[in-house]
């Protein structure tokens, strides 16, 4: 029976040790990845629309640019909500067929991004 007492009391003592950090790390995936997700699209298509007329010459890149001044200043839910618009922009743009948007490794010549060798 006092066996029983010390399990419990040593999973307890773990678990309150583990609290504050599991709660957390809880919060930091609500902020970041779920309350961004509950924002209607209604809302991000209007904040597309506005981006895209008020930024013509890049609207990808300012999205961007407000996405990292989030991340700076510690806003994950702001950031969320600015990766949503990024890529709702990023999607017009490519239906559209207005521009491409190219990813290039570092130190990778767009040639051998593209599949194309300067035999």
């Amino acid at each position: 029976m006092i066996d029983w007492f010390w399990i419990i009391l040593k999973w307890s003592a773990a678990t309150l040790a583990l609290l504050p950090m599991i709660i957390g790390m809880g919060c930091g995936i609500y902020e970041g990845s779920i309350r961004p997700r509950l924002i209607p699209q209604d809302k991000i298509e209007a904040m597309t629309d506005d981006v895209m007329r008020d930024h013509a010459e890049d609207p990808v890149g300012w999205a961007f640019m407000e996405e990292y001044a989030a991340w700076l200043r510690g806003h994950t839910f702001k950031q969320g909500q600015w990766r949503r618009i990024r890529r709702s922009i990023q999607k017009r743009l490519l239906a559209d067929n207005q521009t491409r948007v190219r990813i290039i490794r570092p130190g990778a010549s767009s040639s051998s991004v593209f599949g194309q060798s300067r035999h």
